[in-house]
This record gives C-alpha cells, sequence and structure tokens, in this order.
C-alpha cells in the first residue's frame, strides 16, 4: 500500500491548487480568491501551501494566508472523501510552522456551516469553535439603499461630524479602535487575545496610517465616538471590514448611520455591492443591517487556535 506523502506547493503551481481546493467556488469567485491571495502573498509571507498525495493522486490540501499582526487566516482546506484525517495532518503541519516559524499568534478559520468534513478536521487539529456569523449582502446599491440606511436620521437632533483619518491621530484612533470592543456583541472572545497594536496591524494590511482614504470616524464634538473600516475588493465590492462604538455613543441611532455611510460611499464609487460578516449572537447588530437593505448570504463557523500568549493591550 502506498504511503502518504505531504508535500509543498510550488509557487509556479499555486494558481492550479487553488482552483483544485476552491473546486466549489464559481469561476468569478475562484478569479478574485486567487488575485487576493497572491497579493496578500506579497504582503505578509506564508507558509506554502500544502497537499497530500496517495498512489499517485491528491487526496488532501490546505493553505492559510498572514495578515500584520501576528495573525493568520485558513484559505481553505479540501480532502476526497474519507481522508480528513489527511486533512487534519496538513492543518497540525501548518499551524505548527505558524507558530514556530511565522511567529503568528492566533490563526482563524471560517468554513461554510453545513461543511461538516471541514469542521471535523478542524477540531481535530486542535481548534476551537468561537462563533457563527452571517455573511451578509446589499446589492444592487442604488440611491434608495442610502435612504433605508439613513432613515429617520433627518429628523433626529444629535448629528455626528464624519471625517476621513486626515483629521485622526493614529494614538488616539487606537484608543477609540480599544473602546468599541468593550461589551461588544461580535465575537467578545476574541477580545484581548492579541494587543490593539496588533489588530490594528491586521487592519491596515501594511498601510501607512496617513494613506488610509476608506475609513471613517465619527465625532462628538472634540471626540472620536465610532469609526468605520472599509476595503475595497476587485469584483467592485465594499466590505465593512470593522465598525464600532464607543459605549457612550450606543443606543443613540449610530449603528444605522454608520452602516449610511457605508452604502453612500459604495454608491459614489459605483461599487456593485457591501458585503459583511456578523456574529449571529449581535441581535441588535443583525436587525440594523436588515432594515438597511442587507440580505444573508452564506453561514460560517469560526474557529481559531492560539500559538503564543495573549499581549497586554
Amino acid at each position: 500500500m502506498s504511503e502518504a506523502t505531504s508535500t509543498k506547493i510550488e509557487p509556479n503551481a499555486l494558481i492550479e491548487f487553488l482552483a483544485w481546493v476552491h473546486s466549489e467556488s464559481h469561476s468569478e469567485e475562484l478569479t478574485v480568491i486567487q488575485s487576493e491571495v497572491l497579493e496578500r502573498l506579497k504582503l505578509t509571507p506564508a507558509p506554502a501551501a500544502r497537499a497530500i498525495v496517495l498512489s499517485g493522486q491528491r487526496v488532501a490540501g490546505a493553505y492559510f494566508t498572514c495578515l500584520p499582526g501576528r495573525l493568520a487566516i485558513l484559505g481553505a482546506v479540501r480532502t476526497i472523501t474519507q481522508h480528513e484525517q489527511l486533512g487534519s495532518r496538513l492543518l497540525v503541519e501548518l499551524a505548527t510552522e505558524l507558530s514556530h516559524e511565522y511567529k503568528v499568534e492566533l490563526v482563524q478559520a471560517a468554513v461554510a456551516d453545513v461543511d461538516f468534513a471541514a469542521q471535523q478536521m478542524l477540531e481535530a487539529a486542535g481548534f476551537r469553535y468561537l462563533a457563527t456569523v452571517d455573511q451578509m449582502w446589499l446589492s444592487p446599491i442604488v440611491a434608495t439603499s442610502i435612504d433605508d440606511a439613513t432613515q429617520g436620521q433627518q429628523h433626529s437632533a444629535w448629528q455626528p461630524r464624519w471625517t476621513d483619518m486626515s483629521e485622526v491621530a493614529e494614538a488616539n484612533f487606537l484608543t477609540l479602535l480599544e473602546s468599541t470592543f468593550q461589551e461588544s456583541l461580535d465575537c467578545p472572545e476574541l477580545n484581548n487575545l492579541r494587543s490593539i497594536r496588533d489588530v490594528l496591524d491586521s487592519f491596515l494590511l501594511g498601510r501607512r496610517f496617513s494613506e488610509l482614504k476608506n475609513w471613517r470616524v465619527a465625532w462628538e464634538g472634540r471626540r472620536m465616538i465610532g469609526c468605520l473600516i472599509l476595503e475595497e475588493h476587485e469584483n467592485s465590492v465594499s466590505e465593512i471590514v470593522y465598525m464600532g462604538l464607543a459605549p457612550s455613543a450606543r443606543h443613540r441611532g449610530m449603528g444605522k448611520q454608520l452602516v449610511g455611510q457605508a452604502v453612500e460611499r459604495a454608491l459614489s464609487q459605483g461599487l456593485s455591492g457591501v458585503a459583511l460578516a456578523v456574529d449571529m449572537r449581535n441581535v441588535p447588530a443583525i436587525k440594523t443591517y436588515v432594515r438597511c437593505g442587507f440580505r444573508p448570504l452564506r453561514r460560517l463557523k469560526v474557529y481559531l487556535i492560539r500559538s503564543g500568549k495573549p499581549h497586554a493591550a
């Protein structure tokens, strides 16, 4: 009987490997995945993707990408039926390499809630279930989308002032960002697992703070009370990567205003849609998104494994 052999995927074979491991993705989605993986590898080195070959056939494959801030994200894991144990073996190999050679502190994975094989492989590899999140989608973006997202704001006596990051000192933004995590309903288990500096670095993706164009900050007087972090993708989609409010700004209709800012910016840039992910436990946020026209796209289960001790924020 042939022995299962673990091999690294060479750079010139990566595009083909990504097509194999993402075999369930349609062609347009696969093109975006391949492009973003290549761009991320230019930004932050990551372990080579791995496959296991048995009797000349590829039966398992997995890869991770890394972000600044000592964070790694599972790209995908796939196995041929009845070889799930080999998929877990790959996950262990890669997680170990991430910890020892790439000094990654936190490894996250998000897989479809109906992908029971991937969930079992992650659990067998030592990943801990964290939360279930809904990916939500607003498309097409039209003027009425903004009306829906901002409905009722014109009647509010309190209106924040919105700016880009040109008026914000990075140290002050770190303080705001940390405050928005207090009593957050979105994956609160992640709080304090990494320093706030590492969290911001993961959002920055190697850019200078002064270069940011798509981030917005809400002000009350001279005090920052909320932030909106957006990313534009090659498929003309704007992603709400993070939106947060300081505790003092909550329960005042600000959530809808943050969403309205994201939708308005996407429409002004001619983008086709806005995407986001939200913890299913965050019922207030989900209600806000639905009122703004967002609809569920897919449901994911999120797992994580820590490869180091948390740092004080």
